[in-house]
């Protein structure tokens, strides 16, 4: 294996016989020196392709590296931008549940003194039953029978069928009670829109009547 050294010693070497005058072994150290060379040459273009070999592998690996780092940026981005969006609604959410409940608070207030009254207007004195679905179905047994009367207002318990009232009951509370009852399924409510409309009950606008 060619080494520097062993090119140096051989050039020398053949220094050294040209000085002396010996030129008997001098082709023979030639063609040693010549040999050496072309050894050290392909030696160095060996390490030469290897290193450039090592340089292709690093500049991909650190291309990847570059590469993985960007798209690493970019979620933790995201991933910030998502966790600032969470935060804001999850702060308004709290806020406006503590209005909502700030303003329920103060309704119920409001409400409570003049509620036992007004529950007791709207509960069947005979099967004890709330009258929600008889109020809820004005359109069609409600609304027919109290359009026969001038002044009164007649309701019917749903499971007694007794006339509870004869009397309108509150206006402003019990129109705000009936805004906000259940409403029936999509095809009950069909069937008793065209029950209702052939009756006269024209929708909202017909509580107009009453209230």
């Amino acid at each position: 294996m060619a080494s520097i050294e062993h090119i140096e010693a051989t050039a020398t070497r053949i220094t050294d016989r040209i000085l002396d005058m010996d030129l008997r072994g001098l082709p023979r150290d030639f063609a040693v020196l010549m040999r050496k060379l072309r050894e050290f040459v392909e030696q160095q273009e060996e390490v030469l392709a290897a290193a450039r070999a090592e340089l292709e592998s690093a500049t991909a690996r650190n291309n990847m590296l570059a590469d993985e780092l960007e798209a690493s940026k970019k979620f933790t981005k995201h991933l910030l931008n998502h966790r600032r969006i969470v935060d804001m609604a999850r702060s308004e959410a709290v806020a406006r549940s503590a209005r909502i409940q700030a303003q329920v608070e103060r309704l119920w207030a409001a409400l409570q003194p003049r509620w036992r009254t007004v529950e007791q207007e709207l509960t069947c004195h005979v099967c004890c039953h709330k009258l929600w679905s008889a109020v809820r179905f004005a359109g069609s047994v409600w609304f027919l029978v109290a359009t026969s009367y001038a002044q009164a207002v007649l309701m019917h318990g749903l499971n007694c069928n007794l006339v509870v009232t004869r009397r309108p009951l509150r206006a402003h509370l019990v129109e705000q009670a009936v805004r906000k009852l259940p409403t029936v399924n999509e095809e009950e409510r069909t069937e008793r829109e065209e029950v209702d409309w052939e009756r006269g009950y024209r929708g909202d606008a017909s509580w107009s009547d009453f209230f």
